[in-house]
């Protein structure tokens, strides 16, 4: 092909393209969402012992720390997710009447629901974690028919104080706490087969994220 043909023919072949081009103007807005997500953790801030029937039986001159042991354990921040009580020895009509605070230390506003509670005992170590005979069960309470177990949920109203209330009707806000009143009571002295054994409570109190209510409208420019 003549050269001067070749370059001839690329001009006339770029004018359709430059004229399809010029023809599409476009312009556009933007809009960008940063979206963070919350975070729902509680934490055990302080626990208190309100009354105990615990006694010194090795007459050392304390019970806490001895008889009656609650440990906290930590989390990898070091904040406590979970404390063991332990109550070495027991006996008909002992009781344990326990508070806990709970701080909602996450970024998401939450409710908490009713403790998930699960019996282990009678077994022979501390650990052994043998489910609760059917026979032991009381099926009205579900509990072990030689303990009562009760427990309470409390939230601070300002200028009211502590108010009970009843589970997942409170929302708990960031930072703000929930008090766990808990008594329990062994009654076994119709069940002398339970000494020398160990009889466990494990308590798990759930909380889950709040949805938050509907905010009607916003816009700008503000009237």
């Amino acid at each position: 092909m003549n050269t001067r043909l070749v370059f001839a023919l690329i001009p006339l072949m770029l004018l359709p393209m430059v004229g399809f081009g010029s023809a599409h103007w476009t312009d556009s807005v933007k809009k960008d969402y940063y979206m963070h997500a919350g975070t729902v953790a509680v934490e055990i801030v302080s626990w208190h012992v309100q009354g105990t029937n615990s006694y010194d039986t090795n007459c050392n001159g304390r019970v806490f720390g001895d008889e009656l042991n609650i440990i906290n354990e930590y989390d990898e921040e070091k904040e406590v997710i979970k404390v063991d009580i332990i109550a070495d020895p027991i006996y008909p009509c002992w009781y344990l009447d326990l508070e806990v605070i709970i701080h909602n230390k996450g970024r998401l506003s939450v409710k908490a629901d009713k403790p998930i509670i699960r019996w282990t005992g009678p077994q022979t170590g501390k650990d052994d974690n043998i489910p609760t005979p059917e026979r032991y069960i009381d099926p009205k309470t579900g509990n072990p028919v030689y303990f009562q177990y009760f427990w309470k949920y409390y939230v601070w109203v300002d200028g009211v104080g502590w108010v009970e209330t009843e589970p997942t009707t409170m929302v708990i806000k960031p930072s703000q706490r929930l008090r766990v009143k808990e008594y329990i009571h062994f009654i076994g002295q119709d069940y002398p087969e339970l000494q020398c054994h160990w009889l466990d409570l494990h308590v798990e109190i759930p909380f889950f994220q709040y949805i938050g209510e509907e905010i009607s409208s916003y816009h700008w420019p503000v009237d």
